[in-house]
């Protein structure tokens, strides 16, 4: 007697991968699959990724939830023919990094979305991933000063740095360099003096010594009260 074959659908794939992922080897099988696939399996059964993956059947528009979610399956998913650079590049930066020498293309890599996460996620890979000219300063200064601050002499530039978004940082992690980047002109008062006076205290002027200690004491008994 021979038995009709069963197919899921999406939804049906869809509702059992949200429902019942935790039974996900009771009713999976690839031959039942007649559809792509479903984006939730990314999220709810990536334990089982090996199991269900077909790059053939995957919607590769959605590669950036590979990424996301499935990172440590790289080795299994990755092409970078078909990976989703427009949507997905920040991804890989973030969850991708231990990668990093398989995947960084910077023909390919989206800068402007991008940028941010190689400098805090990628920073032990500064000196393959740096280009002045395609990385965003706009919107990346913070983290580049934040996260790349020991490699400061090679990508300080006072014109292309974010002055608004980034004197905090460079006050507070990149003081070992002040004589480099300090600029009084240029340098964002509003959002660093309280870092100036916490970290760049050695290069004060003689004079303004003793308002920095003060000021140091009254963020302190400041930062009690709060407490209090």
């Amino acid at each position: 007697m021979s038995h009709k074959k069963v197919c899921l659908s999406y939804d049906e794939v869809r509702l059992l991968a949200e429902k019942y992922s935790d039974c996900f080897m009771d009713w999976w099988h690839p031959d039942a699959i007649d559809c792509d696939t479903p984006m939730v399996l990314l999220r709810t059964c990536k334990d089982y990724f090996p199991m269900w993956w077909d790059p053939d059947k995957f919607d590769w528009s959605y590669s950036d939830l590979l990424a996301k979610y499935c990172s440590e399956y790289f080795p299994l998913w990755w092409n970078p023919d078909q990976y989703n650079w427009d949507e997905g590049s920040c991804d890989l930066a973030c969850c991708c990094s231990d990668y990093f020498d398989v995947w960084w293309n910077p023909s390919k890599f989206q800068w402007k979305k991008g940028s941010w996460a190689l400098a805090k996620y990628c920073n032990e890979y500064f000196v393959k991933w740096w280009d002045s000219k395609k990385f965003d300063w706009e919107c990346a200064s913070h983290e580049l000063a934040k996260y790349c601050s020991r490699w400061l002499p090679v990508w300080w530039n006072a014109k292309k740095f974010n002055w608004k978004s980034g004197s905090k940082e460079l006050a507070k992690y990149c003081s070992q360099y002040f004589d480099i980047w300090w600029n009084p002109r240029k340098f964002d008062w509003e959002s660093g003096s309280i870092a100036l006076v916490l970290y760049c205290t050695e290069y004060v002027n003689p004079r303004w010594r003793r308002l920095t200690e003060i000021a140091k004491k009254l963020l302190k008994l400041k930062s009690c009260t709060k407490r209090r």
